[in-house]
């Protein structure tokens, strides 16, 4: 569930609404200018700029789609910054640079190159045609290494926080995701709509048997050990779209997005049968208890942690190294 390319305007920094009034304030201003000196043309069209601009503003502090999307906003800004370089001259229309500029803090990588790349060939254009040629290659040239400056910082800013917020949704011993990105996961999953043709989700929830008892006796760095050891075994076990979270002190939690309960089941004896042979550098037989739920998207993630540690304790009451299972019925299988 890498973050994808686009920015999230539904949920912008803080800094993005103050560049956001911070722009509509410098284009207000732009616009008063052209209208003292009778540029009406002009000043229609940053007006329309403004008003956009301020229409975005409100609805993302209210949380619903911008009613003028980014990409149409830039080009109606590109063909803004054209019109006013075509009526006073391309040299002098110095805020096209703070344009592209914003354009790659408030847009997608893809988006912002785009506007920069046709707001500066129709600059240049004009600059050949209407300035003198070496007035025209000095503008021309700084416009693009501008471009080319700001594709490499925000590139470098963009992948460091890709990184942060990886780091952020990890537990730093075992490597799995951690409960805050199961939540968010529980989020995105229930803003999906269901596909009927699909199997699952379905959830698995893992405890280690008499874990307090291996801390207390062999020390945590055994027991560091041991979860490190088993994280690694259930990702061996699990599907490559499986995703694995530590919940708690020795408990973990496996999503299957693509697997019915049968399905679930089986893998939670192979993860089971894995724990139980396989040989851990502390003293005694380590074993683990599972319970298998239905993920029900309509159901509110406690609910479904609720009905999978129910599971899980009965697996425990019935002897540990056990797996207990919902069925379809809603009953428990062990």
């Amino acid at each position: 569930m890498a973050p994808d390319d686009k920015a999230d305007f539904l949920n912008p920094p803080p800094f993005m609404y103050f560049l956001s009034r911070f722009v509509a304030s410098f284009l207000l201003i732009l616009a008063a200018k052209n209208a003292y000196l009778g540029n009406l043309a002009l000043t229609a069209a940053l007006s329309m700029l403004v008003l956009a601009l301020s229409l975005d503003i409100r609805a993302s502090k209210a949380g619903i789609p911008l009613p003028v999307p980014v990409p149409v906003f830039l080009a109606l800004l590109g063909f803004t910054i054209l019109f006013a370089a075509y009526s006073n001259g391309p040299t002098r229309v110095f805020w096209a640079f703070p344009a592209v500029v914003a354009a790659f803090f408030a847009s997608s990588r893809r988006t912002a190159i785009t506007f920069a790349a046709m707001t500066g060939t129709g600059l240049a254009a004009l600059a050949y045609w209407q300035e003198a040629p070496d007035q025209a290659i000095r503008f021309t040239a700084a416009l693009f290494l501008t471009t080319l400056f700001l594709d490499l910082v925000t590139s470098q800013l963009k992948a460091l926080q890709m990184q942060l917020q990886e780091a952020s949704h990890r537990d730093p011993l075992t490597n799995c995701f951690n409960r805050r990105f199961l939540e968010l996961t529980a989020q995105r999953m229930a803003a999906r709509k269901p596909d009927m043709r699909r199997p699952g989700p379905s959830l698995v929830l893992i405890d280690i048997d008499h874990f307090k008892q291996i801390n207390d006796t062999q020390g945590h760095v055994a027991g560091d050990r041991i979860l490190v050891r088993i994280a690694d075994i259930i990702r061996q076990k699990a599907e490559a779209e499986d995703l694995l979270f530590r919940v708690g002190g020795e408990e973990f939690v496996l999503i299957l997005p693509d697997a019915d309960l049968p399905a679930a089941r089986r893998l939670a004896e192979r993860i089971r049968d894995g724990v139980s042979d396989s040989r851990f550098p502390v003293e005694g037989r380590i074993t683990v208890s599972l319970g298998v739920t239905l993920y029900d998207t309509r159901q509110p993630l406690v609910s479904i942690l609720e009905a999978a540690d129910r599971l899980l304790y009965a697996a425990k009451r019935g002897g540990r190294n056990r797996v207990c299972a919902e069925d379809p019925a809603g009953a428990e299988t062990v």
